[in-house]
């Protein structure tokens, strides 16, 4: 009897479609079943994108010269532009999160809602993900 094994399992997660439908998956039941905890994982995972998206911005201009044309980054500046981009987007997604769970818990039918904004999340991840990974 062939059927649909772990191996198989583990050799599609080789496809990133696979991994963002798994995903998609996973959220959205988290999000039908539980939806307070599914939009602190909304939460945390826009406020990465949020972060990945910001964090250049506050870089940008911040070099002092040595000498000609020779610049560096002073690690205060980086830190800073660190820990100001986290703040930041922790505060925008959260302020999101809080609003999308009270209207979420409102009422049962809301919990549908999780569905599409799940896939808008995984896709924003996945955009995320290309703009920002190195090739292997």
């Amino acid at each position: 009897m062939s059927g649909y094994s772990y191996k198989d399992f583990k050799h599609e997660l080789k496809n990133v479609g696979f991994v963002l439908l798994v995903l998609w998956v996973v959220l959205s039941a988290i999000g039908l079943v539980y939806p307070v905890a599914w939009s602190f994982l909304f939460a945390i995972m826009l406020g990465f994108v949020i972060f990945d998206a910001t964090f250049g911005l506050f870089l940008k201009r911040r070099k002092v010269p040595i000498s000609g044309s020779q610049r560096f980054q002073p690690s205060g500046y980086r830190f800073l532009a660190f820990a100001s981009g986290i703040v930041i987007a922790s505060l925008i997604s959260a302020t999101f999160a809080e609003g999308i769970a009270g209207f979420l818990t409102q009422q049962s039918a809301n919990r549908l809602l999780t569905l599409p904004t799940s896939f808008v999340l995984c896709a924003l991840l996945y955009v995320d993900f290309r703009l920002t990974d190195e090739p292997p």
